[in-house]
């Protein structure tokens, strides 16, 4: 099922792929890129940090018996052992998601007297997922309590708000304060509830941010630690235009005015959450840091960013999946290098686990029967094998928390993203991410030169560097490996450490580059 990286070849300055596809104006069109990195100047606070931002949609376990369980790509070396490491998935969001048992009306199917009897509640599958979850080592959940949709059955008793609020508050009860409420009650099992405004109903005016922040008081009623329980929303999609109405401040979208209710009102708003969908992926920046911009004018400051999925605007080439895959891989590294400056605390993508178009009711049968039904994910193929897409989030993997380093040189203000960082204890070392999924019909390649001024001190003679290359090639790898191991000579009169290679389009670069250790 493994599949070996395919080692890239060394070309010289400005040597380009000739089968290369030429690329979009005013950024890399003479298919090459300079980027310079000054290893001794940090990147100023609060940015200063990588953050891995690798969360995802759905947990580990399989909604259906016969599906893989994706526990150990999500995390695997949680128990230590020599199995290939996984991802470190840093947070699972799960409910609603288009899984019938994970709405809230799934919860909860009852009349409204039924409420106070946590024997009314239908909380397996939820359980289930989130023990999943729980079982990773590192990762923390978050509930999502979103309204049934699609083909699942819809509870009308849960659309008045009195009953509405007392599902989710139970649920949540359920979910954290052991046998507390509930018997068979779990303990922990998340640390961030998600109110959606859809919860509310399809409206997003004040009448909606009202019935949100009545929900969101009495959630944090019942729960009044927000480090123990934090309340996450209003989960709404953005696109380009949409920043520019942020930016400019001209007919801004809905998220706006939902900021502005909850600064005035005092609603509790520990997270504020919303999904992308750009043309570029540093639009997902430009979102973010107009989001950041507003929570902090409204005297919001201590409310973190959470993006619950970054969507590329442009159609992917669904009749290729691989090249689909890596595409999808790409623009997400690219956005999460991109997002590091706002900063933004949390990133998640789409739905890892295979789904169900009937959102999961008929999972009893055999899976041959209900292969019409399902809906795959772009992360996962059917055995549990990664895809490109879902590989790409394992570069920052290896940095996180690393102090970041400036990058002189390099980035555009679109697709081509490059994030610089050493670790704590070593300075002197460089970790480098190059990532550009620009070519949206297509494929292509970059050639990039790397300068690193006064590396070394001009008498140290080599220099160690490993590099991954994470492309549609690599389909069905189980883990992370480098595809090139070598030496490179520094310039013997300054220093400086220089290197070139071609990264395929869509793709991800990750290059480490260490100074010899003293014996």
């Amino acid at each position: 099922m493994a599949a070996a990286l395919v080692a890239l070849a060394v070309v010289s300055a400005g040597c380009v792929d000739d089968g290369a596809v030429t690329l979009p104006a005013n950024r890399n069109t003479l298919k090459s890129r300079k980027i310079v990195v000054d290893l001794y100047t940090p990147v100023a606070a609060p940015a200063d940090r990588v953050r891995a931002l690798n969360g995802i949609n759905g947990a580990p376990a399989p909604l259906h018996p016969e599906l893989p369980d994706l526990r150990v790509a999500y995390w695997r070396k949680s128990g230590g052992g020599a199995d290939p490491d996984g991802a470190h998935v840093a947070r699972v969001r799960v409910g609603g998601d288009g899984v019938c048992a994970l709405s809230l009306d799934g919860v909860f199917p009852g009349a409204a007297e039924a409420l106070p009897a946590p024997s009314a509640y239908r909380f397996a599958v939820l359980d289930a997922q989130l023990a999943s979850v729980g079982a990773l080592g590192g990762a923390r959940a978050t509930w999502r309590a979103a309204r049934a949709a699609g083909e699942c059955p819809v509870n009308p008793t849960l659309d008045a708000p009195g009953p509405r609020t007392t599902a989710v508050v139970n649920t949540v009860r359920h979910l954290t304060l052991g046998s507390a409420w509930d018997p068979a009650g779990l303990t922990d099992a998340i640390d961030v509830v998600e109110l959606p405004l859809a919860l509310i109903g399809p409206g997003a005016d004040e009448a909606a941010f009202s019935g949100w922040g009545a929900l969101a008081v009495a959630v944090r009623g019942a729960f009044p630690s927000a480090d123990a329980l934090a309340i996450a929303g209003p989960d709404v999609l953005l696109d380009d235009a949409d920043a520019d109405a942020l930016v400019a401040d001209t007919e801004p979208p809905a998220i706006a005015a939902f900021i502005a209710y909850c600064a005035a009102h005092g609603s509790p708003l520990d997270a504020l959450t919303y999904r992308t969908k750009t043309e570029h992926a540093a639009g997902v920046q430009r979102i973010s840091a107009a989001l950041r911009a507003r929570l902090d004018a409204a005297g919001l400051g201590a409310t973190r960013l959470v993006i619950n999925e970054m969507l590329p605007a442009q159609a992917p080439p669904w009749d290729d999946p691989a090249l689909t895959a890596a595409r999808l891989g790409a623009f997400e590294a690219a956005a999460r290098v991109f997002v590091q400056d706002v900063p933004v605390d949390e990133a998640l993508s789409g739905r890892g686990p295979v789904g169900f178009a009937d959102g999961g009711l008929h999972t009893t049968e055999a899976l041959t029967d209900l292969s019409a039904l399902l809906v795959p994910s772009p992360y996962f193929d059917l055995d549990g094998a990664p895809t490109p897409a879902f590989m790409a989030r394992f570069p920052l993997r290896q940095i996180p928390g690393q102090a970041r380093v400036r990058v002189v040189e390099g980035p555009d203000e679109a697709d081509l993203a490059v994030l610089a960082s050493h670790p704590e204890d070593r300075p002197g070392a460089l970790r480098l991410i190059i990532a550009d999924a620009e070519v949206g019909t297509g494929s292509g390649s970059v050639t990039w030169e790397l300068r690193v001024p006064a590396f070394v001190a001009p008498a140290v003679r080599q220099v160690d560097y490993r590099l991954a290359l994470l492309d549609q090639k690599n389909a069905s790898l189980p883990s992370f490996f480098f595809s090139e191991v070598g030496t490179l000579v520094p310039d013997a009169r300054t220093g400086d450490v220089t290197l070139s290679r071609v990264l395929p389009i869509p793709g991800v670069h990750y290059l480490e580059i260490d100074r010899p250790q003293p014996r």
